[in-house]
């Protein structure tokens, strides 16, 4: 309800299995900054529940920060991180 055209660029990371927040906000939190035109990126880490630590993450949410506080140019996955199958 409160994203407006000139907000800063949002990443969110957010996993399908998550208990505490329903995946469906951060569907609804992406499609409203894409109606707003403001620049953002959705990681979806399938499988995943809430809170984890993931280098294949670190590593786009740096990318991230590169490109929109550094300006560097460089092309960020957009492929759902998959959690490892449990034995």
């Amino acid at each position: 309800n409160h994203v407006t055209p000139g907000d800063p660029p949002v990443f969110t990371i957010h996993g399908t299995g998550d208990p505490t927040v329903p995946f469906a906000q951060a569907l609804e939190l992406d499609a409203a900054l894409k109606r707003a035109g403001v620049p953002h990126l959705l990681l979806v880490m399938s499988g995943f529940g809430h809170g984890f630590q993931n280098p294949e993450a670190n590593g786009r949410a740096r990318q991230f920060f590169d490109v929109h506080l550094r300006g560097i140019a460089t092309k960020i996955s957009l492929e759902p991180i998959v959690a490892p199958k449990k034995k």
